[in-house]
């Protein structure tokens, strides 16, 4: 059970005899300390603390405390700040950590009450205290002769407010409200005096607290959906008005803001109310100087952008079929922007703003962890996301339809080696992927000598199939440099949908070259099907008849694309 403390003072008056008031029972005390502490049942064992001058102490000190059992603290006058801190000290010192607090106001002199009630607010964030009551015996207010004890604990309540308001004003957290939401409901709810609570303050306060959750975290469907339910929680402002009338502006101000992100919610197809929503979401983000989320969510407006303008908006959230195919198109624009490959001005400028956001949202989510060169500016930060958000939204739809269409539909790239034995090619070439595409090309690393059976390969097979030979001077020494694959194939590896790699077939330093081509692929980030092709027969038999079909054996094919 927590402890519970009493804090009260008395001043140095003559105080009268007086009837004190609570709840229908009454008290008669000279010190309003001693008949609160009698007619508030909670402060029965509560540990008393009299807070009282030098004078007071004399004058009153000993009489109050044979009356209430206190342990009396000589404080000073409060006329300065020295006088402020040292009376801060000292209650400090008497209040731990996670207590029930109650205060008497009664008497003494009122900065010296102004002082209680402020230093009592501040512990309540510092260590979790709960202020349970703030008592005056209005001697000025007696009627019949009694004076009543008000709890002026509703003053804390506005304080609260004050603090959630300022909390959402200035970072948009709605969480604080939401908890104190649920609080009055369980509250009001367990007073036997009130007939009715409030139906929709938990269910409100719980959303809240999402929403805010939600914000945390960046999850733009998850904060949609919370706000369309708020929108959808009936009666509540009237409830506002009835039961915690001084939050009512605070939730009409709240459910404002978040109308924005409020558009019915459509998962099965991406819209461009989706996308909007998206933006207004980035723009609350960058308001309220929260960067890193700012950044993931304008990486994902990006992809969703994309997909937008793709075949594949119906399937958006679908991540191995939708957005892992966007992923790669950005991620390989922003790899070709930095060879320098990029073979159009609209395709520089949106590789430009993607890796801008890119490599900004990656320094800012590793905490700091790299080169001093490479850390983050704090004093320019939101001017430069600013830029980089403007740019991006900045892109016409025309940029985002170009990049689609540098892939033509169905086109299916084979890279093979080809030595003296072709019929491995011809086994390669008769897939049936590859037989029903009518869009394929043949890349090959090869001989001087083996390149002669190309023609006739392709003859067996029925079809013409282009093909870039690239002839090795001495099959079995020479490896290509990446630069010279890049030289030569690049372009046609990137404009591939499909790309097959077959490690079977001519030297081992054929084969040596055709991985140094599929790590090049790698590094692009494109998705490839890796195969073997064997043939069972005897030697003999293959070079009697080369051109009977094999088997071909997938051996990694997680990310291909089908």
């Amino acid at each position: 059970m927590s402890r519970k403390i009493f804090i009260t003072s008395i001043g140095t008056s003559c105080y009268p005899e007086t009837q004190y008031s609570y709840n229908g029972k009454i008290e008669i005390s000279r010190f309003a300390p001693v008949a609160i502490k009698k007619l508030i049942p909670d402060l029965e064992n509560a540990e008393t603390y009299l807070f009282l001058s030098k004078e007071a102490l004399e004058k009153n000190g000993v009489a109050l405390k044979e009356s209430i059992g206190a342990e009396l603290i000589s404080i000073p006058i409060p006329v300065g700040k020295e006088d402020f801190n040292e009376i801060f000290s000292i209650i400090e010192s008497k209040v731990g950590e996670s207590m029930q607090l109650y205060l008497d106001i009664t008497n003494a002199l009122r900065s010296l009450q102004m002082i209680f009630f402020a230093i009592s607010i501040y512990f309540t964030g510092l260590k979790n205290i709960e202020i349970k009551g703030i008592y005056y015996g209005a001697f000025e207010q007696k009627k019949d002769n009694k004076a009543p004890v008000i709890d002026l604990l509703p003053i804390v309540e506005a304080i609260e407010l004050f603090y959630a308001s300022r909390m959402f004003r200035d970072y948009g957290v709605s969480a604080l409200i939401g908890e104190k939401l649920e609080q009055e409901q369980q509250r009001l709810r367990s007073e036997k005096k009130v007939v009715s609570a409030p139906k929709t303050f938990i269910k409100t306060g719980r959303i809240l607290k999402k929403i805010s959750l939600g914000l945390a975290n960046a999850d733009a469907m998850f904060i949609a959906s919370k706000c369309i339910n708020l929108t959808k929680v009936s009666k509540s402002d009237t409830e506002f008005h009835s039961f915690l009338p001084l939050s009512e502006t605070l939730i009409k101000s709240i459910k404002k803001a978040y109308k924005a992100f409020s558009d019915p919610l459509e998962v099965n197809a991406l819209t461009e109310k989706e996308l909007q929503r998206e933006e207004r979401i980035i723009e609350w983000y960058m308001n309220h100087e929260q960067y890193k989320n700012a950044l993931s969510l304008m990486r994902e407006w990006l992809v969703n952008k994309l997909l937008f303008f793709s075949e594949k908006r119906d399937i958006w959230l679908d991540y191995e079929k939708a957005r892992k195919f966007a992923e790669r198109k950005i991620n390989l624009l922003i790899k070709l922007l930095k060879d320098k490959k990029l073979f159009s001005p609209d395709m520089k400028k949106f590789a430009k703003v993607a890796q801008k956001i890119f490599l900004m949202r990656n320094k800012v989510s590793h905490g700091g962890f790299s080169i001093e060169t490479d850390r983050i500016n704090y004093n320019t930060i939101h001017r430069e996301v600013g830029e980089y958000w403007d740019e991006a939204k900045q892109i016409g739809p025309e940029i985002f339809q170009n990049i689609l269409k540098r892939s033509i539909r169905g086109k299916i790239l084979i890279i093979s080696p080809l030595g003296l034995a072709p019929g491995m090619l011809y086994t390669l070439l008769s897939m049936e992927e590859i037989v029903k595409c009518y869009l394929a090309e043949l890349m090959l690393i090869t001989s001087e000598q083996a390149q002669k059976c190309i023609e006739e390969c392709l003859e067996k097979v029925g079809r013409a199939i282009p093909y870039t030979p690239f002839c090795l001077k001495n099959p079995y020494i020479d490896i290509l440099s990446e630069k010279d694959i890049k030289d030569k194939w690049l372009d046609k590896i990137i404009s591939a949908d499909k790309i097959i790699i077959n490690y079977t077939g001519g030297t081992s330093i054929m084969q040596v070259n055709i991985v140094r081509i599929s790590n090049i692929i790698r590094s692009y980030d494109i998705p490839f099907k890796e195969v073997v092709v064997t043939d069972k027969r005897s030697l003999g038999e293959q070079q009697a008849n080369p051109y009977v079909k094999g088997e071909v054996c997938p051996i990694f094919e997680s990310d291909y694309f089908c």
